[in-house]
């Protein structure tokens, strides 16, 4: 339902902070799925200010339960050092992991 809020889709109404609240609770009980929505919100500020430290807090936990995406998008991060000290190192580790999957 939170990704439904994010998008509209299903003849929802948009609503950030909605799917915000969804994702944290999530997020909360360990859900990968959970914390990658939820980096990504708080990258991009939907439904709040943008908070690359948060983003990054939760792509490592959904990065550490095997989440594809989050490994690839926290590989990126390293790679540019957004939001992390830039470490092409540890983006090759990220990168990959996500190769061998």
């Amino acid at each position: 339902v939170g990704f439904m809020l994010v998008y509209g889709y299903g003849g929802l109404q948009k609503d950030y902070k909605s799917a915000r609240v969804l994702f944290e609770k999530a997020a909360a009980i360990g859900d990968p799925n959970g914390h990658f929505n939820l980096a990504a919100m708080h990258m991009e500020g939907l439904g709040g200010t943008p908070n690359a430290t948060q983003a990054v807090m939760h792509l490592k936990e959904a990065a550490t339960e095997g989440h594809i995406q989050a490994q690839h998008q926290l590989g990126r991060l390293f790679m540019t050092g957004i939001g992390v000290k830039r470490s092409c190192e540890s983006a090759v580790r990220l990168f990959e992991a996500v190769a061998k999957k």
